[in-house]
């Protein structure tokens, strides 16, 4: 159960839309949300963030790492309890990805962690006392170290994106076991210009993987376009070769992905209230960080630059923070008995402007009805007069030039 005497640590809509958070440096503790929805900022101290660095953003839960003690855990921001993870050795010089197989809340749940130019991930589940270091085999690919640390756990398989636009995709339990594993073999996506810059992103919808690839250029990073992949589901008949490919989709339905630099998140767009198959990422350029959204009705995109001060920072400090229940986030909600006045207050106002309106109808002067009638044809006087008595008795009722 929240404390409620830190129920004032969020924003009146948290738990009902997603939110932009920047956390804070290691030495502080205030983190600012941000409403993607209109771009206003509310600042929160948060004890526990004070001294760690975030790495990532699942739901309501984030990922700390400890700069000094190395310590890790998942935080929540519901309820502040936490998660704890073996301590995190590895030194992280660039923007890496980790990434759950399932909430953090889960007995099963494994994080695995793909190291940006490296040959090896390291995974652990909860409460095991260390990370195990796993040799991932990069030989299909034309340089030696090409993992861009963008990974997912999916249907049992790990999926790691090369730096070739090659998903390299293993058993995930056989990795587990130690076993030698070989790369399963997937067709490397179209072509594209080597001066392109990319940011990518694994998304999970409806059962199903997406690969969204967002194209910058030039030395401000600006975005020029974006496109999305999903994975083709294996039938049970093809053979492994055969199986595994990505396939351009023009949408993603009624579907809403949101995007930052370390993950990608899919949502029902109209439970929360959203534009549906839209795309909205967080894009650090030159001037700041930029909310970019992507419209693949009409094949479009627009931005707002939310962080102005954070210029030249291509880290990308902002996470989506996205309840996993929409009306279930926050325990502190409105209560039942309020909620039912306000709808009978609703109501009640609903009927006070219909009776506004129908008054001012039947507080028409007769004359003014009358001109009325010289406008009206025969048929339309005698509906008027059968659906309005009270003008019924007007002088002129049917005018003479209509009359047969």
């Amino acid at each position: 159960m929240l404390d409620i005497e830190r129920k004032d640590q969020f924003p009146s809509s948290f738990g009902r839309l997603p939110w932009l958070i920047k956390f804070p440096d290691e030495e502080k503790e205030t983190c600012t949300f941000i409403n993607f929805t209109n771009g206003s900022k509310e600042e929160r101290n948060i004890p526990e963030m004070k001294g760690k660095k975030c790495f990532g953003c699942f739901g309501e839960w984030v990922l700390l790492i400890d700069k000094e003690t190395r310590e890790c855990f998942f935080l929540s921001l519901v309820s502040y309890s936490k998660v704890h993870l073996p301590p995190f050795k590895e030194s992280i010089v660039c923007i890496e990805k980790f990434s759950l197989s399932s909430s953090p809340t889960s007995p099963d749940c494994i994080i695995t962690y793909a190291s940006f130019n490296g040959d090896f991930i390291l995974f652990c589940h909860k409460h095991d006392k260390e990370w195990t270091k796993l040799l991932v085999p990069y030989y299909h690919d034309q340089y030696p170290h090409c993992c861009s640390g963008v990974n997912v756990i999916y249907n049992g398989w790990l999926l790691i994106l090369s730096k070739c636009r090659l998903a390299k995709i293993f058993d995930f339990a056989a990795l587990c076991d130690h076993k030698r594993v070989e790369v399963i073999p997937s067709y490397a996506l179209d072509g594209y210009s080597e001066t392109y810059k990319m940011d990518k992103y694994f998304v999970e919808s409806c059962n199903r993987l997406y690969l969204v690839i967002i194209h910058k250029f030039g030395l401000g990073q600006h975005v020029i376009h974006m496109e999305v992949h999903q994975l083709v589901e294996p039938s049970e008949e093809s053979e492994i070769q055969d199986r595994l490919y990505w396939n351009y989709v023009p949408n993603i339905g009624d579907q809403a992905f949101f995007l930052s630099r370390y993950n990608g998140v899919s949502l029902c767009a109209k439970e929360f209230g959203v534009e549906p198959n839209c795309i909205y990422a967080t894009v650090p350029c030159f001037d700041g960080e930029r909310l970019y959204k992507f419209c693949l009705d009409n094949q479009t995109f627009s931005f707002d630059l939310l962080l102005p001060e954070d210029r030249w920072n291509f880290e990308g400090p902002l996470f989506w923070a996205i309840p996993t229940s929409r009306m279930q986030a926050i325990e502190f909600e409105t209560p039942l008995d309020v909620v039912e006045s306000n709808k009978d207050r609703v109501i009640i106002e609903e009927n006070q402007e219909r009776n506004q309106i129908l008054r001012q109808w039947t507080d028409l002067p007769i004359e003014m009805v009358e001109l009325l009638f010289q406008r009206l044809s025969l048929v339309d006087c005698l509906r008027v007069s059968t659906l309005c008595k009270a003008w019924a008795s007007t002088s002129q009722s049917v005018p003479e030039e209509n009359a047969p």
